[in-house]
């Protein structure tokens, strides 16, 4: 796959899909990815690290977090907003990395947690594919 990717996150029914184009690299076996958007005037960076084992996912800008997946264990972030932050908690019950040479798919479930109270079950889609000329 080329270093300039398409980028779209879907998964929370309250949220719009995030679509961009990212920036892409392979190290040994975990890959990185890269991206900024700017939304109703409001600048965001994003970086993804994964493997087959992980997904982090870090999000920089008016709302703050990191967010670690990994499969069969549990880790808690903080979520920066200007209306406070919140402590939530991640169990991963799967994540799938599927590869091929144009294209990548993540795809996660877990549970979550909020303030330390359990909340809902969540997922997450990732579609990383080479960008269309």
């Amino acid at each position: 796959m080329t270093k300039e990717c398409f980028v779209c996150i879907s998964g929370h029914a309250d949220a719009p899909d995030i679509e961009a184009i990212a920036r892409y690299h392979k190290k040994d076996s975990t890959y990185y990815l890269f991206f900024e958007r700017e939304t109703d005037g409001l600048f965001e960076k994003f970086s993804l690290r994964f493997d087959r084992e992980h997904l982090s996912y870090k999000r920089d800008g008016e709302v703050k977090t990191e967010v670690l997946l990994e499969t069969g264990q549990r880790h808690v972030s903080k979520y920066v907003t200007p209306y406070g932050t919140f402590e939530i908690g991640f169990e991963t019950v799967d994540l799938l990395l599927q590869e091929t040479d144009s294209a990548i798919s993540i795809k996660a479930s877990y549970n979550t947690t909020l303030n330390g109270e359990p909340h809902e079950k969540g997922k997450i889609k990732i579609q990383i594919s080479e960008v269309k000329v």
